[in-house]
């Protein structure tokens, strides 16, 4: 597969998003594309353990972001001979659909989505994409005869890997993983543990804790179907459990009700919290913010 891409008039490339059952060709634009490493471990030394990943293994996740130009190329045209065929409406709603696709996976679906792209480079994801972001534009210049689309997507790949101990120790770390077995505790257990792992933002992690589910372990909200829900001390939803079972080995091929345990262990979900934390700030629960927000900010 060649790795220098093949560049048509005005700036556009040739991005092919599959499905196990169909492929979707789109026109990128070429000063639009790029690709960082989100990485997932602990920077901060505990005791004398020290975890550390390899830069090409994980874990951690790669988010791609891109521009695509939607519409309808002339028969012509070299977009059009390169597989980009369809009108803008059409492409767009081949989008809509893989974003729609990825979402009705739901819980059930393990790393790989069987959705991946080649890009522009000839490079692809290992290990199949999430749609995190998909946002349309339509330019001053698109007509109803005519229509031109921009979709601005955000692709997530989590890459599994292994954590790295340089030297023993025993101090509880967020890429920790905790049996579900061990899910004894008081409420001043939980109070330390959060402490213990958001440190000097510990809190507004508890006040945030304390708005999501009132600083119980257990709890799930009950405004969604039961296996559609969030759950535990951070209100974690379901749909990060591809992103644990990537994280935490020991949890893939988990049945939805054995995730759903693991996350109702404080410990587990406290972890899980500070690498969406670490990662994304208080965004993730945002939900919540009318809540917490003068206790954090």
């Amino acid at each position: 597969m060649s790795n220098n891409p093949t560049i048509f008039p005005d700036n556009l490339s040739v991005i092919t998003i599959s499905t196990p059952t169909n492929n979707y060709n789109f026109a990128v634009v070429q000063g639009s594309y790029s690709m960082s490493w989100e990485r997932l471990f602990s920077s901060t030394l505990a005791g004398n353990l020290v975890r550390i990943n390899f830069l090409d293994s994980g874990p951690g996740y790669k988010v791609w972001n891109m521009q695509l130009y939607l519409q309808q190329f002339s028969p012509g045209s070299p977009l059009y001979k390169a597989g980009v065929t369809e009108d803008a409406i059409t492409q767009m709603t081949n989008l809509e659909s893989l974003y729609m696709y990825i979402t009705n996976l739901g819980s059930s679906t393990t790393v790989d989505t069987g959705i991946g792209f080649i890009d522009a480079n000839g490079f692809a994801p290992q290990w199949g994409i999430y749609f995190s972001n998909l946002i349309q534009t339509i330019p001053e210049y698109s007509t109803n005869q005519e229509p031109y689309i921009v979709a601005t997507v955000e692709f997530i790949e989590f890459v599994p890997g292994e954590i790295i101990i340089l030297s023993s120790g025993s101090q509880a770390g967020p890429l920790n993983y905790v049996p579900e077995s061990s899910n004894s505790f008081t409420p001043s257990d939980i109070t330390a543990y959060v402490q213990q792992i958001f440190g000097d933002v510990s809190n507004q992690a508890l006040a945030v804790a304390k708005c999501e589910s009132g600083l119980r372990p257990e709890a799930v909200n009950a405004t969604v179907p039961y296996y559609k829900s969030a759950y535990g001390l951070f209100q974690i939803y379901y749909t990060h459990f591809p992103s644990i079972q990537s994280i935490y080995p020991q949890t893939a091929g988990y049945s939805d009700d054995q995730m759903i345990a693991w996350l109702q262990n404080y410990q587990n979900n406290t972890n899980y919290a500070y690498l969406l934390y670490q990662a994304n700030g208080w965004e993730p629960w945002t939900a919540s913010e009318g809540c917490w927000y003068n206790y954090v900010y």
